[in-house]
C-alpha cells in the first residue's frame, strides 16, 4: 500500500475486531427447530441485505456451536459465497459459513463493512478447498486495514454505503427482470397443452465443444468460456481470444451461427446465452452448442433450456464426484415442455423485450461495479 495520510494508521485486522464462530443446531432434532431466533446461512445474504427463512430455539443454541449476536453485527461469509458482507438487522444466529465480528472502538462498524466489501479479490483468492471453497480465520485476521481519525472513517463509509446502496438497487431489478421472464415461462405451460420433447428433437444440431485447451492470444477471435455465460445473457468481463488458425480448427464441426445457443455442461451447469448477428467466436471447454431447428422458437428453447438445466431439476442427471457434468447423451435425451408455436411466439416476445431492458440495466451495473471499485480503491489511500 502507498504511504498514508497523516494520522492514519494500517494494522492487522485482528489487532482491532473480534471473531465468533457460527454453527447449525442438529436437523434431526425437531426441538431445536422452528422457535423465536432467527438463524441465516450465506445463502440468506444477498447484495448487503439478509432475509431470514429458518428460527431456532434457546434449546437449539445452547445445545450447538451457533450463537447469538446482537442487531448491528457485522457478518462475513468465509465459507459458500465467500466475501458478502452485512450487517445483523437485528439480534440472530447463523451458521459455520459465516464469521461475527465484533469492533473495537478504533474502527467503525459500517467503515469496517466497507473495507470488508472492498477485499472480495482478496478473499477469492485466497479460497481453499476441493468441493467447498472457504477461508481460513488466519486469512481474516491478518488482512491489513487502514485506519484513519474515527471521523474520516464515518465519512468515507456514507459515501461508499450510498455508491453500494444504489448497485444494490440496480442488481435488484436486474434479478426482478429475470423472475419475470421466468413467471411468463410458467404462464405459458399453465395456460397452454404441452408435450414433452427430447432436446434432440427440437434441435437441428447439437455440438460438443472441442475437448483441448485453447492456446489463449492478446487478441484475435473471440473464444468463449463458462464465465462469459449467464442466465440468457452475456458476460464480457473475462473476454479470451484466440488466433485465426485456432477458431478455424475449434470450428471444424460447426461455425456459431446467429440464434445457436452455447450452455455449459460442467461446472456451472445451466448458464447459457444466444448468439447474436456478427458474433464470430469459438467454443472453449466445457460448452455445448444447439441449434434449435425450425419447429421450435429459439428465445423459448434457451428458456426451456434453462428451466430443466436448474441445479434443483437436474441433479439426479449430473456425473463426476467433484466436477459436476451432465454428459451431450443426457443433453439430448433431456425432456422439455413444448406448448404450441403460437405461445412460443409469444413467450419470445415478450421474452425480447425483457431482455433488451436487462441489457441496458446490466450495462449500468458494470459501469457501477467499476466506480465502486474505483470509489472503494481511492477511498482506503486516503484519496477521496
Amino acid at each position: 500500500m502507498s504511504e498514508l495520510p497523516k494520522g492514519w494508521t494500517e494494522v492487522p485486522l485482528g489487532k482491532v475486531v473480534q471473531f465468533q464462530n457460527g454453527g447449525t443446531p442438529k436437523k434431526d432434532e425437531p426441538s431445536y427447530w422452528h422457535g423465536t431466533i432467527p438463524w441465516i446461512t450465506s445463502a440468506d445474504i444477498t447484495e448487503s441485505n439478509i432475509a431470514v427463512r429458518s428460527h431456532v430455539s434457546h434449546e437449539g443454541v445452547r445445545r450447538s456451536a451457533t450463537n447469538v449476536v446482537p442487531a448491528g453485527t457485522t457478518l462475513l461469509v468465509t465459507r459458500t459465497g465467500i466475501g458478502k458482507v452485512a450487517a445483523a438487522p437485528f439480534d440472530l444466529a447463523f451458521s459455520q459459513d459465516i464469521t461475527a465480528i465484533h469492533s473495537s472502538t478504533e474502527v467503525v462498524p459500517e467503515y469496517l463493512r466497507a473495507f470488508l466489501r472492498s477485499q472480495s479479490e482478496y478473499f477469492a483468492n485466497n479460497a481453499r478447498g476441493a468441493t467447498i471453497k472457504g477461508i481460513t480465520r488466519r486469512i481474516v485476521e491478518t488482512l491489513r486495514i487502514p485506519l484513519p481519525p474515527l471521523e474520516e472513517q464515518r465519512r468515507i463509509a456514507t459515501i461508499l454505503d450510498r455508491v453500494t446502496a444504489i448497485q444494490d438497487a440496480a442488481d435488484r431489478y436486474s434479478h426482478i427482470l429475470r423472475d419475470n421472464r421466468r413467471a411468463a415461462f410458467l404462464k405459458v405451460l399453465a395456460d397452454s397443452p404441452v408435450s414433452h420433447l427430447p432436446v434432440e428433437a427440437v434441435s437441428a444440431a447439437i455440438i460438443d465443444c472441442p475437448h483441448s485447451t485453447p492456446r489463449w492470444q492478446e487478441s484475435g477471435v473471440t473464444c468463449l468460456r463458462t464465465t462469459n455465460l449467464g442466465y440468457g445473457e452475456w458476460n464480457w468481463d473475462d473476454h479470451r481470444f484466440v488466433d485465426e488458425a485456432q477458431h478455424a480448427e475449434r470450428t471444424k464441426r460447426a461455425d456459431l451461427l446467429p440464434g445457436d445457443i452455447v450452455l455449459s455442461r460442467e461446472g456451472t451447469v445451466g448458464v447459457m446465452a444466444m448468439v447474436t448477428p456478427g458474433m464470430k467466436a469459438s467454443l472453449g471447454q466445457r460448452l455445448v452448442q444447439v441449434r434449435p431447428s425450425d419447429e421450435i422458437n429459439g428465445e423459448y428453447l434457451m428458456e426451456a433450456l434453462m428451466y430443466e438445466l436448474h441445479p434443483t431439476r437436474v441433479e439426479h442427471r449430473m456425473i463426476g464426484a467433484t466436477a459436476k457434468r451432465i454428459n451431450v447423451k443426457a443433453l439430448k435425451n433431456l425432456q422439455l415442455p413444448v406448448p404450441p408455436r403460437e405461445a412460443q411466439d409469444h413467450f419470445a416476445a415478450l421474452a425480447t423485450q425483457t431482455r433488451h431492458i436487462q441489457t441496458h440495466v446490466d450495462a449500468r451495473l458494470t459501469t457501477l461495479r467499476r466506480l465502486t471499485q474505483s470509489l472503494q480503491s481511492r477511498a482506503f489511500r486516503g484519496d477521496l
